[in-house]
């Protein structure tokens, strides 16, 4: 059905360019040698353009939302995380648990420590926070994670 209404497109659009009014005519005059090879070189330079972008850009591109891209594919239950909250803490530890999809988007570490640093950026100290804690999406600034194992998408 799409086919149909694609290719009338075309046959309409080539139509009006060409000053064609009938089916045969328009069909005549694409059939023509010098048509017909500048149809296929522009066939030709579409699909080797599309390829390269299919093959360069859709590896990098990931649909949807990043919480569910990252929490969903990249990181699983036991990695190292270090998350960055808005109020300009910095916590690090093995990931618990965390929420993508319908649930709510959180996510928890075990025996978390509080990273603090001096204004040069350098670690100075690391204190324990307790056995488990949870932050929320509003909570969250960002999260770096260092995976266990390099999953393919």
């Amino acid at each position: 059905m799409w086919s149909v209404f694609i290719s009338l497109m075309i046959y309409s659009f080539y139509g009006s360019v060409t000053g064609n009014n009938s089916i045969d005519a328009i069909a005549g005059s694409v059939f023509q040698p010098a048509y017909l090879v500048t149809l296929i070189i522009a066939l030709t330079i579409s699909i080797g353009i599309g390829s390269i972008v299919k093959v360069a850009f859709r590896r990098t591109i990931e649909v949807g939302d990043v919480w569910d891209a990252f929490c969903g594919r990249h990181i699983k239950v036991g990695d190292w995380v270090t998350v960055y909250t808005n109020d300009g803490h910095e916590y690090k530890g093995r990931l618990s648990s965390y929420g993508f999809g319908e649930s709510k988007k959180e996510i928890s570490i075990r025996n978390p420590k509080l990273i603090l640093r001096d204004r040069a950026g350098k670690a100075t100290r690391e204190t324990l926070c307790g056995e488990e804690v949870l932050f929320t999406e509003r909570d969250v600034l960002r999260i770096a994670a260092l995976t266990s194992e390099q999953e393919k998408p």
